[in-house]
């Protein structure tokens, strides 16, 4: 799969505690299939949710960094809060947490996140992201 942004580099958030965010301004992509996703204002993330031992030497994977905006689409394909345009109207992209997963390595290609980066975040969320997409899903 192949992304395009349309939006801004990183997308403005707003935060109230310095760790969770809100989109403030809709993050816009088409993929290589010509479907066209928004991740819509108001949308929350963790950016990437990596354990705090991950964050410094040797992995250097903290929740932020040149790969935060695909994270904020990662998860709001979790959340159900990303949407897609169905050629009418913006509608909730219902995908898989394969197609979620895939999706945020998608957009890590797009960004220009490093492919040893990309490939351990990807691994990460094939792994353990199983928890999230279903606490995520129990609470729509």
């Amino acid at each position: 799969m192949i992304v395009v942004f349309t939006s801004s580099r990183m997308g403005l958030v707003r935060t109230f505690d310095h760790r969770n965010v809100v989109a403030a301004e809709p993050i816009e992509f088409t993929d290589d299939q010509g479907n066209r996703y928004r991740v819509p204002i108001g949308a929350p993330s963790d950016l990437a949710s990596t354990p705090p031992v991950l964050w410094g030497p040797p992995m250097n994977l903290p929740p932020f960094g040149d790969y935060a905006r695909s994270c904020k689409v990662h998860d709001a394909g979790f959340q159900k809060t990303l949407e897609i345009w169905s050629g009418e109207d913006w509608v909730i992209a219902d995908l898989s947490e394969d197609e979620c997963n895939d999706l945020l390595l998608a957009c890590m290609v797009a960004d220009g996140v490093n492919e040893d980066k990309r490939t351990r975040i990807y691994e990460g969320v094939k792994l353990f992201g199983w928890k999230a997409f279903r606490d995520d899903r129990s609470q729509i």
